[in-house]
Formats: C-alpha cells, structure tokens, sequence
C-alpha cells in the first residue's frame, strides 16, 4: 500500500504525469509517507518539493479543464 521513500524518489526525478489523476494518487502517496514521520528531513525537502511540483501540475490540468468548459458554454 504505501510505497517506500526510495520510489518517491525515483518518481521525483521522472516527468510530471500526464493524467490528472496519476499526479493526485503520487500526491496522496507522499502524504502517506510524511505523516509517517518515518522520513529523513532531506527526503522530507525532496517530497514536499515533488509534491509542489504535483499540486502546481493538477492547478493547471484544473485551469484548462475550467477553461474548456468556459469555451463550451
């Protein structure tokens, strides 16, 4: 179920997901890993900077999402 630092990790270094949906369940897994408390303060810094990484990313898939809609109606 939760997936250990090391593949937070690894993710961290790969691009952004494409889907929506990707990026909220890596965001949802690094949750999970900082509320273990498990975590050394510089994997810590490099989760929560993945993790801005990720919310900034779902922001935009958001805004287009909004913007498509705006177009539609």
């Amino acid at each position: 179920m939760f997936e250990n630092n090391e593949n937070i990790n690894e993710k961290a270094k790969l691009s952004l997901p494409e889907k929506y949906e990707d990026a909220l369940s890596e965001l949802k897994d690094i949750v999970k890993i900082v509320d273990s408390q498990g975590t050394s303060l510089d994997d810590l810094l490099k989760h929560v900077q993945q993790a801005n990484k990720l919310i900034k990313h779902c922001q935009s898939k958001l805004r287009g999402l909004e913007d498509d809609i705006n177009h539609i109606l």
